[in-house]
């Protein structure tokens, strides 16, 4: 056979093979390449908020009829807040969840390829932040938009409960920072009156505390309750302590409880109330000085660029409304700073008291803060 001829058969193979490979792309319905698909999302999130107030804007949101919810909630509010506002609205509300800074690294990567997705964020005010840093919020002057959410009366404090000064960022959930709790079989109350009591030498390597290297409540707890209230030599001086530091928030809790250890510092009060109706003899104290105060992760924003804003603003203005409120504050459950929403299902350990000094931990400020402190303990207590 010549070389010419097998060049042949070689071209009409090649031939034959782009055939095949045309048809079966026409038998997949001829779709579009992923690229076009992408390109999608991004003419959506041209949308904007109808104008002519909230007629309008509910009309077109029911058109929409969906919004995407970045989020750090656990499964219970989230389904207790979809079967309220579908039913209400007939929006459908799609979670993605996620801590913070992953979701951060998610949508930073979309935008950068064209892709916008989501509309409302709820998380702590820490996750908010992040994604402000990065341009991702909008302002919601033009968002809120029903009387009894724009009314500061409705509110604790008497103002809105926006965190920062360019109004992107809600803590719509309050509660009190966890401090020292104690096994009151082995520790009397009167023992921890101040957080000064935490030097005496019999608590030398028995004091558990929460890892304050990490996000959560034992940085929180080192930020506000050791630097800013006590300051740093007495961080200092409880180091020389030795404390046992964990990240398992239940077993911490779980081994004062038994007995394992007699008092424990910025503890997930989240498992508190659940421990101590199983029978633990523990109690929580705030020592004279005070404690701090957060949202948790009781945090809305609305995400700049949205692709269903109409829907975005109705249910903003809804979950900010006395029955949204009610709905998360039940099912997280947590105390929400509108005043004519119950705290009798709170448990009282969460509550904000009148004669307790508390100290804002989601104040601008301590947030950016957040990174010196964790370097500061990590310093501090030898992590």
């Amino acid at each position: 056979m010549s070389n010419i001829f097998r060049g042949d058969i070689c071209k009409t193979c090649f031939i034959l093979a782009g055939c095949i490979l045309l048809l079966l792309v026409c038998s997949a319905g001829g779709a579009d390449l992923p690229t076009k698909q992408a390109k999608q999302p991004a003419a959506a999130s041209e949308a904007k908020i109808e104008p002519g107030g909230w007629g309008k804007v509910m009309e077109t949101a029911k058109k929409e009829g969906k919004l995407v919810i970045y989020s750090a909630l656990a499964n219970r509010p989230r389904q207790a807040v979809s079967k309220t506002f579908k039913g209400k609205y007939g929006i459908d509300l799609e979670w993605l969840s996620g801590q913070g800074s992953a979701q951060v690294t998610k949508v930073e990567t979309e935008r950068r390829a064209g892709i916008y997705i989501g509309d409302v964020m709820m998380a702590g005010v820490t996750s908010q932040s992040l994604f402000k840093e990065k341009g991702f919020l909008e302002s919601m002057d033009n968002v809120l938009m029903l009387p009894e959410v724009k009314d500061p009366k409705q509110w604790m404090y008497g103002k809105l409960p926006f965190v920062d000064n360019e109004r992107m960022m809600i803590s719509y959930f309050i509660h009190a920072g966890s401090s020292v709790v104690i096994n009151t079989e082995l520790v009397k109350e009167e023992e921890i009156k101040s957080y000064l009591d935490l030097l005496a030498p019999k608590w030398k390597k028995k004091i558990v505390m929460q890892d304050p290297t990490v996000s959560g409540a034992g940085n929180v707890f080192f930020t506000i309750n050791i630097l800013e209230i006590m300051g740093r030599d007495f961080g200092y001086k409880l180091a020389r302590q030795e404390p046992v530091i964990t990240r398992d928030k239940r077993l911490s809790l779980e081994w004062v409880g038994r007995g394992k250890h007699p008092l424990i510092l910025a503890p997930d009060t989240s498992f508190l109330g659940e421990l101590t109706k199983a029978g633990a003899p523990l109690k929580h104290i705030v020592p004279r000085e005070g404690t701090y105060s957060g949202g948790g992760s009781g945090g809305l924003a609305m995400l700049n660029r949205a692709v269903h804003p109409n829907a975005a603003v109705v249910f903003i203005n809804w979950i900010l409304s006395r029955e949204g409120q009610t709905i998360m504050a039940e099912a997280q459950p947590d105390q929400s700073v509108r005043l004519d929403v119950s705290t009798e299902f709170i448990d009282a350990d969460r509550r904000i008291y009148p004669n307790v000094k508390y100290i804002d931990s989601d104040a601008e400020k301590y947030l950016k803060g957040r990174l010196d402190s964790i370097n500061l303990a990590k310093e501090m207590f030898g992590l």
